[in-house]
């Protein structure tokens, strides 16, 4: 969905895709009556190799991008990623938030996601009001949780975020990861606070915040959590 275009998504079936959904460029308001809504959706994705073109490594389940100004809130619940790629899943993400800016908000709650590089990607959200996601499960991934300051496109806004009630478990690397990339060159900060939230098996870190402007803040989580923190500083950032 692109350029306002507000619609309800709900209740689909997307398979073996490249790309499940993507919201891009929404700033006006919701036309009275609209529906600004992802959900229900049952998503499968992994690599594509077109013959004579390019391989596309990278996958996304759902991405919210580029909504600003003054436009409805977005809702994205109970929606199921799953990545089905074999060895194949570099640069892989299940739900990506980009751009997220003024008094713009996405709601995103109780979703599913499995075996992605990446669950979450969140970069440059820097929203009124911190990005915050609720409820749902992160699972198999390299990366549970990202927040970064520099990604494809460059380097972020100041952004937070918020993490409550979600399940990351059996990450390869970390189950969150708050990135001050080495990549960032506008000195941005980057933070996000943990909140009732469980982290457990993952094979090292239960949380890494990586960079002089990345933080975390933790809350009410499951104790083992504690446990698994690492925190690297000037000179030090780890992406």
């Amino acid at each position: 969905m692109f350029d306002d275009y507000y619609a309800n998504i709900s209740g689909n079936c997307i398979s073996s895709t490249w790309m499940g959904i993507q919201v891009d460029n929404f700033f006006q308001s919701k036309p009275v009556g609209a529906s600004a809504v992802i959900s229900g959706n049952t998503i499968t994705t992994h690599t594509q190799d077109i013959t004579g073109d390019f391989t596309y490594p990278d996958v996304h389940g759902i991405r919210m991008n580029n909504i600003y100004h003054t436009p409805g809130t977005w809702s994205v619940t109970s929606n199921s990623m799953t990545h089905t790629g074999s060895g194949d899943r570099e640069g892989s993400r299940g739900l990506e938030l980009w751009s997220i800016q003024e008094n713009a908000a996405v709601t995103v709650s109780a979703n599913t996601i499995t075996d992605f590089e990446t669950g979450y990607l969140l970069w440059n959200n820097p929203a009124t009001a911190p990005s915050v996601i609720t409820g749902g499960t992160v699972s198999g991934a390299k990366v549970g949780v990202e927040a970064t300051n520099a990604d494809t496109y460059g380097d972020a806004g100041s952004s937070s975020y918020v993490i409550d009630g979600v399940s990351i478990q059996n990450s390869i690397r970390a189950g969150i990861l708050v990135n001050d990339s080495s990549g960032n060159t506008n000195n941005s900060t980057v933070s996000l606070a943990v909140k009732n939230s469980t982290i457990i098996n993952n094979t090292s870190t239960g949380l890494l915040i990586s960079g002089p402007d990345a933080s975390a803040s933790l809350r009410s989580n499951t104790c083992g959590l504690y446990r698994t923190i690492k925190i690297h500083r000037p000179g030090q950032q780890r992406d």
